[in-house]
């Protein structure tokens, strides 16, 4: 699924965790009109996009412009006031690892990839009630969430099927022993 999938499917199970968002046909007579209306700076994504490649924080015009000519759909979201989000792994029907992931030296992604750091401070249990509760709905039984807290309130992000695993190397965990010992007790 791609995050248009998964924003909608969002939005219908927990629409008071996600953030303000706008998916919308690429046009002039929609684009126009999402740059008057938000807020900047605001977020905008490519829709099949991994490790942050395709996520632009938008604070000029031009930048919305050149995000425009390169994106099939204006995929556009507030920005969340946060210095870095969590990871959280779900194996089964229950999350069994995540890891902060701290903002990298650019000030705006919070990718591993993009220079990310990882902090394994304790994980807050309504981010993980969030996730698990999604995934019961939506009959994921593996991925890797993304999820911003605000104060003390989870947003979900974006779910990942494939997902980079070195925060989880990191914390000495075996994500294919996990999945090995899911799949012999089910």
């Amino acid at each position: 699924h791609d995050k248009i999938e998964q924003t909608r499917d969002f939005q219908l199970l927990c629409p008071h965790h996600i953030p303000y968002t706008q998916i919308v046909e690429n046009n002039e007579q929609n684009a126009r009109p999402l740059w008057d209306e938000l807020c900047t700076p605001f977020v905008a994504k490519i829709p099949r996009s991994s490790e942050g490649r395709g996520v632009f924080l938008i604070d000029t015009l031009t930048q919305w412009r050149a995000y425009c000519a390169q994106s099939p759909v204006l995929y556009v979201q507030e920005q969340l006031p946060i210095d870095r989000d969590l990871r959280l792994v779900l194996i089964g029907d229950c999350v069994v690892a995540g890891y902060w992931r701290l903002q990298g030296s650019d000030g705006f992604h919070n990718n591993i990839a993009q220079g990310g750091e990882l902090d394994f401070s304790p994980l807050p249990q309504k981010a993980i009630d969030l996730v698990e509760s999604v995934a019961r709905h939506l009959g994921i039984n593996h991925g890797g969430f993304d999820v911003a807290m605000v104060g003390n309130h989870p947003y979900l992000i974006e779910y990942n099927r494939l997902f980079g695993n070195q925060g989880l190397i990191e914390q000495g965990l075996c994500i294919d022993e996990l999945i090995y010992a899911y799949l012999l007790n089910h």
